[in-house]
Order: structure tokens, then C-alpha cells, then sequence
């Protein structure tokens, strides 16, 4: 009986460990990925419309090149607690950004701008 509770505290504490060392992992790869620069060849731009969400706006922004893995970017947006900051408008992004600068440009609502003349 003795040898039974041994192997089965023995078992909890590998799985507790293991479950330790995997969040771990899933936690630097989440740094990492909040402060990776992306360069971008050409510019490119996205629109987020009215009632868009962020896990739409991330599945875009997945598409089109612009970040790797849209759950990360997810997290990140409610790590900052930004979940009601979407801002809409035609973003346009150049350049080497990170899925933190994208994100902080969409709350910040720095749309792309036009100039045009008026006769």
C-alpha cells in the first residue's frame, strides 16, 4: 500500500513538473513573439470595420504576413487589456515592426492618410 502512494505522489509531482516546464516554454515562446520584428518588403495595408474583433483583426493580420501565430497575438491584446480598444480604419504597415508596435499602432488608431488637392 505504502509502494502504491509512493508511485502515484511520484506521478503527481512528474505531471505537476511537467506541466510546470511546458508553461515555461509556452510563456518565453509568448515573449518572444510579443517583441520579434517582422521586416516587410512592401507595405501592407488592412482594414478593421466596424464590429470587427481582435481575433478577427489577428487572423488578418496572420494572412497577410504580418505576425506568425494569431493566439499569441491574442494573448497579447488581452494582456494589455486592450480587448476594447480596436480602433477602425485602413492601417498601412511598412517596414520592421513587432506584433507589439502593430498592436499598440491599431489601439492608437494611426490610420493611413491620403492627401489629395482640392481646385
Amino acid at each position: 500500500m505504502k509502494k502504491l502512494f509512493l508511485i502515484f505522489v511520484l506521478f503527481i509531482l512528474f505531471v505537476v513538473t511537467a506541466a510546470g516546464v511546458a508553461g515555461y516554454v509556452k510563456y518565453r515562446q509568448y515573449e518572444k513573439f510579443k517583441k520579434t520584428e517582422i521586416l516587410l518588403e512592401q507595405e501592407v495595408s488592412i482594414i478593421v470595420s466596424r464590429g470587427d474583433s481582435w481575433r478577427k483583426v489577428a487572423s488578418v493580420l496572420e494572412e497577410k504576413g504580418l505576425i506568425k501565430d494569431r493566439d499569441m497575438f491574442h494573448w497579447m491584446i488581452r494582456e494589455h487589456e486592450w480587448g476594447s480598444s480596436l480602433k477602425t480604419g485602413e492601417f498601412e504597415f511598412s517596414g520592421s515592426l513587432s506584433p507589439l508596435k502593430i498592436a499598440e499602432r491599431i489601439v492608437e488608431g494611426r490610420v493611413k492618410l491620403y492627401a489629395f488637392t482640392i481646385p
